[in-house]
């Protein structure tokens, strides 16, 4: 077998990406025909099937999927090496690719994002919001640059991928003036198990601590409402449909933006916030600068 044809992968690489030759021709200015008989000439190099076709529905063989890792390693690579060969021309501009995981606070993510336009490099921001498994999926292969969660990397997780601590805070629980009359108690474990809470769902970090919480007190309030989305939670919270756990550097600015005010501090329970990253050569320099200024806002607040 001779050298690997890199422009026949990358073909591949498209195809695979975008699930049929069609979009990826559309991607790639090239006829269908034309990308069949590369990827044709790909799977003869390598003497495998890397797709099963059923008519015009392409899905990759065992051997293909093995190959899709490989080819997003290598073009994953390429990205970073032109990003650090033109990332610092005087008229560059550097993509940032973030992850955001749904039950994260999205004032908190402004917070710990907004450094990255404040760097002497132009900065263009994508942001993709998801469950925590999906994104490190794409972390692992390149599509992001960093992933923000309330949630470290599972300890059995096989791909290269680190936790970055970005810090910890206090909990709080807010809600609105008209709800917070109605608790009954003069200890805040008491208060909330008089009034309906709003609470995150149950695959996430913050759930986990508060559900502990809850059995440390013997608590068994009245769940009016789950969320997946921190932002939908904070909206049913403003209308009174229940208190809600918040991390206690976001209490001024609940205040201000919902209207809720503080029940009280959850003693004794810290929320961590993580910056998730891939093994790579080139680390991006935004995310060097997220890391720092999150780290520093966390510490000071």
């Amino acid at each position: 077998m001779g050298p690997v044809n890199y422009n026949h992968l990358y073909y591949f690489w498209v195809v695979a990406k975008h699930g049929g030759i069609s979009p990826a021709g559309r991607e790639l200015h090239l006829t269908q025909p034309t990308i069949s008989a590369q990827i044709k000439s790909l799977e003869g190099s390598l003497g495998v099937a890397l797709f099963h076709r059923q008519g015009k529905k392409l899905t990759l063989t065992p051997q293909g999927r093995v190959a899709l890792d490989y080819a997003n390693q290598i073009f994953g690579l390429g990205q970073e090496l032109y990003r650090s060969v033109h990332g610092n021309g005087p008229n560059s501009t550097l993509d940032l690719t973030v992850g955001v995981t749904d039950v994260m606070p999205k004032h908190l993510v402004y917070q710990f994002l907004i450094p990255a336009f404040t760097s002497d490099l132009p900065i263009r921001l994508r942001c993709y919001e998801g469950k925590l498994g999906a994104l490190l999926m794409d972390l692992a292969n390149h599509r992001l640059d960093v992933v923000l969660s309330d949630s470290p990397i599972y300890e059995d997780l096989t791909v290269e991928l680190q936790s970055h601590l970005l810090g910890e805070c206090g909990l709080a629980v807010m809600g609105t003036t008209e709800l917070l009359a109605r608790a009954v108690g003069p200890t805040v474990p008491e208060q909330v198990q008089s009034l309906p809470v709003l609470l995150p769902t149950a695959n996430t970090g913050l759930r986990r601590l508060i559900d502990r919480w809850f059995d440390r007190h013997g608590l068994a309030p009245r769940v009016a409402g789950e969320f997946e989305d921190s932002g939908l939670l904070k909206v049913f919270a403003r209308q009174g449909l229940g208190v809600c756990f918040v991390p206690a550097v976001l209490t001024e600015f609940l205040t201000q933006t919902y209207q809720l005010g503080v029940l009280g501090q959850v003693e004794d329970v810290r929320t961590k916030f993580y910056a998730l990253t891939a093994e790579r050569m080139f680390q991006h320099p935004a995310v060097t600068r997220l890391r720092q200024s999150a780290h520093d806002w966390l510490a000071v607040n």
